[in-house]
Order: structure tokens, then sequence, then C-alpha cells
């Protein structure tokens, strides 16, 4: 979350978001965030998620946008976490009549727990895991919203890369508007691009007991290549750990045979995945100068900087496989 709407959120305005939901501010609990706050409440003796996001982050154009799709794959049989209605009946509720303001969105809670280390290391899991995004990316084709998302070009880290990246760092921008002008180059058809996720990490659904995974936060969905839901498996199983051969051929392998049974992509599309690994690698790089200052930077953050700064800067990929060769 950009530190000017950071600032500008208080209890008061979780006070007056948790009331378009009939909940008082004792029933609630934060349970994190990073662009939004979000915190868990008890309603009717069920669990759910509010959201408070604010318009400079995602419009509310945007928001309905987002939720209109999430509607769209759980009435499609995709498990994903399901929005509720405010008690005035909406989706998204506005906690301000002027403009910039905070929204608030709730959802229902998805059942199980995240990701384990362990599950990673399990075909079964990797299988499932395939299978759910693979079905995401079936149900976008031929999809015909009232409300569109934006194009992956249009993010906000994408667009203010300049902005966010010191003097010095600008040779980071350099490397990303070459890398973005290679990928304008790669075809775009009903099979291969649409709208997506476009973060569907493990801090971004659960797993129940039988297996089932729960995918939420559709907050960065927008219309990219399919490829790129893959990259972001590969990239944050594997985060800060690059050139893990055997580990991402696992992976890839094994999320691969569930993806294939859902969805098919075609060797082009597999031949671009470092591309779009590539690219997350240098967002990420982005996200954090935009959101820690120099002097107080966590130490992960700092990690990240210090390994992938020259990776980028060198055209060192993420990992040096062919995908095309494992599948």
């Amino acid at each position: 979350m950009e530190k000017a709407i950071r600032n500008q959120f208080n209890e008061q305005v979780l006070i007056n978001g948790l009331k378009k939901f009939g909940v008082e501010l004792e029933d609630s609990e934060l349970i994190g965030g990073f662009e939004n706050m979000v915190y868990s409440f008890i309603k009717d003796d069920q669990k759910y998620v509010l959201r408070i996001s604010h318009s400079l982050h995602n419009s509310f154009n945007n928001v309905e946008a987002e939720l209109e799709f999430i509607d769209h794959l759980n009435k499609n049989g995709a498990n994903v976490a399901k929005p509720i209605l405010s008690d005035a009946g909406h989706l998204v509720e506005k906690l301000s009549q002027e403009e910039p303001c905070f929204m608030v969105t709730a959802f229902e809670f998805a059942d199980g727990q995240p990701p384990k280390k362990e599950n990673y290391f399990d075909p079964e899991f990797l299988r499932e895991y395939g299978k759910s995004v693979a079905l995401m990316h079936k149900l976008t084709k031929n999809y015909h919203p009232q409300k569109r998302r934006y194009q992956f070009r249009d993010e906000d880290f994408i667009m203010r890369a300049g902005e966010f990246l010191t003097d010095e760092d600008q040779v980071i921008k350099v490397k990303l508007d070459e890398l973005l002008n290679e990928i304008d180059n790669i075809e775009k058809n009903e099979d291969n691009f649409g709208l997506i996720h476009t973060d569907v990490h493990g801090g971004n659904f659960f797993v129940d007991q039988s297996g089932k995974i729960t995918i939420f936060d559709f907050d960065d969905c927008c219309y990219k290549h399919f490829v790129s839901d893959i990259a972001i498996v590969l990239f944050y199983t594997f985060f800060l750990n690059p050139d893990q051969v055997e580990g991402v051929t696992f992976t890839f392998k094994h999320f691969m045979e569930g993806y294939n049974q859902v969805n098919k992509l075609s060797v082009d599309d597999i031949k671009t995945l470092n591309q779009f690994i590539k690219l997350r690698e240098i967002v990420i790089y982005i996200v954090i100068n935009r959101s820690f200052p120099k002097d107080n930077m966590p130490e992960w953050a700092q990690k990240y900087l210090e390994t992938f700064r020259p990776r980028i800067l060198n055209d060192v990929p993420y990992v040096d496989l062919d995908f095309t060769k494992i599948i």
C-alpha cells in the first residue's frame, strides 16, 4: 500500500467499513494485506473477510469488474472465495462520496489453511493446483463482462515504474521496457490471453483436508497471457532461491500434468515462460522500492534487491530451463 493511502487509514475507516456489513469493531481481526487492509469478521456464526481498498489503487469500476469476474468463475465451477452483499445489497461500498475514497468489499472465508512447504513436494497437490489455475483460464475464454478490467500494460507498477525507482535504478526501467517490447510481440488469441488472476501464489489460496484449493484475492486480475499465471507459480514456489533446476522441473512437471487435464497451451506459449518469470522479477523489484524506504527495509526485501538486481541487469534467467522439453 502506498504511504499516502496508508496515512489516511485509521480505526474510524475500519468501523465505517464494518458497519456496511452490520458488524462491530470487536467482531473483527486484522489478518494482513499488502495493497489493501484485510480483516476477518464473524457474523451469524459465520466467518468472512473484509477488504478495505482505496480508489487510488483500484477504481470503483475496476473493483466492480473484479467481483463480476469472481462471480462468473464461481457460477461455472471454479473454487473461489465468493463475494457477499452488504446490508444495503451492494457488492462494493464507498466509504465517502468524495474522490479519492476508501471502498469496502467482503467475501466468504475460504475453507482450509495456507499451503505448507511440504505441499510443494506433493505431486497430487501440484496437479490439483494446476487444475485449479487451468479451470480459471478455460472459463475466461469467451467471457464478455459488463465491466472490464485493465490490460497488464496499464498496471500501476508498470505505468509508474520510473517514479518508484531511484536515479541509479533507472537502468531497471530500461530493462523493463525492453522486456515489455518483447512481450508485445507475443501472439494473443482466445486460447492464450484473457482476464486472469495474475497473482495465484500460495498466499492467495487455501487448501482443505480433502486437497481442494480455494482461490481468493483477485485484486490484481487483468488481461494478460495465461502463461503468466504459471510463471507466478514457479517464481513464488522458489522465492529468493533462483537456479533451482531440479525443484522447478519437479513443480512444473506435476503442475502441468494437472493443468493439461483441464486446459491446453501451445508449445509456443510455453516458450515464453521465462519472459513472464523475468517480468515478475522486475515488478517485485519495483514494488519493493515503492513500498519500503531504503533505510528501513525488511531483511527479505533487502535480500531480494541484492539478489535480483545483477540478474535483471545481466539478463540471467530465473532458472536455466527449456520448459518445452519438460512437457
